[in-house]
């Protein structure tokens, strides 16, 4: 979802906001912050390699083709 759309992170960020914390009221001030939070967490997770440490810390054992067979 989030790499694959081709939305900014304050887009994002706004989406997930809207669609998990969307209840009105709520102080402006810790609503921004939440969003501040949301789109350092989706501009993080943009530029994070997770088949690089999936690969390193959960790898294949080396035998894996034959064992799906």
């Amino acid at each position: 979802m989030i790499n694959a759309s081709g939305a900014t992170s304050q887009e994002l960020a706004a989406k997930i906001y809207a669609e998990q914390l969307g209840f009105a009221r709520i102080r402006r001030s810790l609503q921004e912050g939440v969003r501040r939070l949301l789109e350092t967490v989706v501009s993080n997770m943009k530029t994070f390699n997770f088949t690089y440490y999936l690969q390193k810390n959960a790898p294949l054992p080396p035998d894996w083709q034959a064992r799906k067979t």
